[in-house]
C-alpha cells in the first residue's frame, strides 16, 4: 500500500515589536485565534513560525505585560503551500500602577479601602477599592503625572505618592502602601 502526503499550509513568521521603540519583545505570546488555539512564545528577536492552512484567514493575536495586546488578521490566500509569509505585528505599552496596601503594624492586607488616583490637569479623580487580600490596580494613560491617595476610617497615610508615565521605561509600578493605625 502506498500512502501520500499533501502540504497543505502556508507558514507565517510573526514579529512582534513595541510600537514605540520598533525593538522585537522577546517571550511575547502569539496565539492563533481560529485554527489551533495553540500559544507560542516569541525568542529573543521577537520572532515566531506557525502553521497556517491553506486558502484561509485567522486571527493571530500578539500580547506581553505591559502592552497592550494586538490582533492580526492573517490570510494564506492566493499563495501556494510551502510559501513563507512575514507578519509584523506592534504592540503598544501600557502603564499601571499596582499594589498592596496592608495594615503596618501586622503587615496584614487591608481589604475595602478606597484608593484614589487623581490625574493632572484637574481630570476627574478615579477610585477603587482594595480586594479582600489588599489589592489595587489602575490603568494609567501615557504622559500623564497622576498622584495616588488613600482613605480609611482608622488609618492614614502620611502624603500621596506621585507617579509621572512621561519618558517612563517601565510600564507596572509597583507600590505597597503601609498604613498606620490612628488612635
Amino acid at each position: 500500500m502506498n500512502y501520500s502526503f499533501k502540504c497543505s499550509i502556508v507558514k507565517v513568521e510573526v514579529l512582534v515589536y513595541d510600537d514605540n521603540t520598533n525593538n522585537p519583545i522577546k517571550g511575547a505570546s502569539v496565539v492563533n485565534n481560529n485554527h489551533s488555539g495553540l500559544k507560542f512564545i516569541t525568542g529573543n528577536e521577537g520572532r515566531v513560525c506557525i502553521d497556517l492552512p491553506l486558502n484561509k484567514c485567522s486571527a493571530v493575536y500578539a500580547s506581553k505585560k505591559p502592552h497592550r495586546g494586538r490582533v492580526s488578521e492573517v490570510c494564506t490566500n492566493h499563495y501556494k503551500a510551502g510559501t513563507k509569509i512575514f507578519v509584523k505585528i506592534p504592540i503598544k505599552q501600557y502603564f499601571v500602577v499596582e499594589g498592596k496596601i496592608y495594615d503596618k503594624e501586622t503587615g496584614d492586607p487591608l481589604s475595602n479601602v478606597t484608593v484614589l488616583l487623581t490625574p493632572d490637569l484637574g481630570k476627574k479623580t478615579i477610585k477603587c477599592r482594595t480586594d479582600n487580600n489588599g489589592r489595587y490596580s489602575f490603568l494609567l494613560k501615557e504622559h500623564c503625572y497622576y498622584s495616588l491617595n488613600i482613605i480609611h476610617e482608622y488609618f492614614s497615610i502620611a502624603m500621596p505618592k506621585v507617579y509621572c508615565t512621561e519618558g517612563s521605561k517601565t510600564g507596572i509600578f509597583n507600590h505597597d502602601i503601609p498604613l498606620s493605625r490612628e488612635y
